[in-house]
């Protein structure tokens, strides 16, 4: 990521994501993302890494993606894994 050659997805629900996320993460809820494919076809040669609470949801989900011709990645452990290592997280404002 410092790197700049992936773009985190996170596929939390927009409230979550909002009040805390992966710096420079867009957010794409699971339940949206069917609808919103074309956010996620590489125009800035960025792999998009898919990430949730946990990880689990997030590897089905690019499971799937990648079986119907959509190249994505996901975030092993998730948004969790990512903040228990100390990475840093952008908040933003509680509701």
């Amino acid at each position: 990521m410092t790197q700049k050659r992936v773009l985190p997805v996170d596929i939390r629900e927009a409230a979550v994501y909002a009040r805390y996320h992966i710096p420079g993460a867009i957010n794409i809820p699971a339940a949206e993302i069917d609808a919103r494919l074309g956010e996620l076809v590489p125009r800035d040669g960025r792999v998009r890494i898919l990430y949730g609470r946990a990880g689990d949801e997030a590897k089905d989900l690019a499971e799937r993606l990648t079986k119907q011709g959509q190249g994505v990645g996901f975030l092993a452990g998730g948004f969790l894994h990512w903040e228990a290592d100390g990475l840093e997280v952008e908040r933003g404002q509680p509701n």
